[in-house]
């Protein structure tokens, strides 16, 4: 487990002044090639660590955890 920088942590503070925290939602049309952004999405999952790595919560603290 890899511990978060400060400012990521900040972005995580369940505080009510903290207007960081934005809650979106996407909507688009049907793709027209699945197979191709399915592959994209793999690629980059491979080359970018970040997104092999999920946010776990351990004694207080926030850590980046590798995904099996």
């Amino acid at each position: 487990m890899e511990r978060l920088a400060a400012l990521d942590e900040f972005f995580l503070l369940d505080n009510d002044k903290n207007r960081a925290n934005i809650i979106c939602c996407i909507k688009t049309d049907r793709l027209p090639d699945y197979e191709r952004i399915r592959q994209l999405v793999i690629d980059l999952a491979i080359k970018h660590k970040r997104l092999r790595h999920k946010l776990v919560k351990c004694l207080g603290e926030h850590f980046f955890m590798e995904m099996q």
